[in-house]
Formats: structure tokens, C-alpha cells, sequence
């Protein structure tokens, strides 16, 4: 997988919890994931399928991060219920995936993005991009860790239905 494709996901993350939840994201290191969504516990996953790329994105969370997100959007004392913490991840995911799908428009690469999946377990990785490169890459904030993975691969034909 083309390095190109993730920075993308990368400067999005920094800059939509930056923005949003008013937390600085460092990045770890970049790594060959073997076993992708095999991190947190809500994991959202949002496929994406277009003209020049076509691959997926999974953005992997602990409750307990979500929950003090949420505290920090609505006040110290708010709980979250595992249903907005889902909602949360959901709005999360659509907010990177959109950053990175502007950013990857300027370098010629269009796709349509769906609906993100949210689930406890690990996410059913379409069938054709099942031996395709995983890049994960971990990040920490003052709130807690989180990773992003993406398998993403140049296409040469409008792909889209």
C-alpha cells in the first residue's frame, strides 16, 4: 500500500479530534497489521469504492476513551450509555473519512464512502481485499489511546456501481 493513501487518514485524525474533542493526537509508528480491527473494543468501520482507489478504513476505540470524550463534550459528571459511545465512533469515523476523502481528491483519487459499521467484534473485511496490505497506525492523546487502520489500493477503472 502506497504510504500517500494513509497520511491522509493520519492528518485527518489529528485535526478532527484537535477540532472536535480539543485533544492533541500523536501518532506511533506506522506497522504491517496481520489481523485488522484485533484493537479496542468499538470498532467502526467505513468501506470505500471509487475511481483511483478502492480499499477500507477501521478506527478502533476503548469505551473509556469514548466515555471521557463524551465528558468532556458535555460536562465532567455525563455519562455515556454503550449506544452513544457507538453514535460517537459512528460520527468520528464520518468526520476523518471525509477529511481524508478531500485531501485524497486533490491528488486525483475519488470514491464514494459508506455508511460506517460499528461493532464490538472484528468487522467482515470485504472478500477482495482480504490479502491486501494493512497499515495500522496507534495514536495517543491525554485521554487515552486509539488506531486507525487502512487497506486502501489504487484502481485504473471507475470501480463504482
Amino acid at each position: 500500500m502506497n504510504v500517500a493513501y494513509i497520511n491522509p487518514f493520519i492528518t485527518a485524525c489529528i485535526d478532527v479530534f484537535k477540532t472536535f474533542a480539543g485533544l492533541v493526537s500523536t501518532p506511533g509508528t506506522p506497522v504491517a497489521e496481520k489481523h485488522p480491527g484485533d484493537h479496542g473494543s468499538v470498532k467502526a468501520m467505513i468501506g470505500l469504492k471509487g475511481h483511483g482507489i478502492n480499499g477500507y478504513f477501521i478506527i478502533s476505540f476503548s469505551y473509556d476513551f469514548l466515555k471521557k470524550i463524551v465528558a468532556g463534550l458535555f460536562g465532567t459528571h455525563a455519562s455515556a450509555s454503550l449506544e452513544e459511545c457507538n453514535d460517537l465512533a459512528g460520527e468520528l469515523t464520518n468526520m476523518i473519512t471525509g477529511s481524508a476523502k478531500a485531501q485524497l481528491s486533490k491528488q486525483g483519487f475519488f470514491f464514494d464512502v459508506a455508511v460506517p459499521r460499528i461493532s464490538q467484534v472484528l468487522p467482515e473485511i470485504p472478500a477482495s481485499m482480504k490479502n491486501t496490505p494493512v497499515i495500522m497506525v496507534p495514536f495517543s492523546t491525554p485521554s487515552g489511546e486509539y488506531t486507525i487502520e487502512a487497506s486502501l489500493h489504487a484502481v485504473k477503472k471507475n470501480m463504482q456501481s
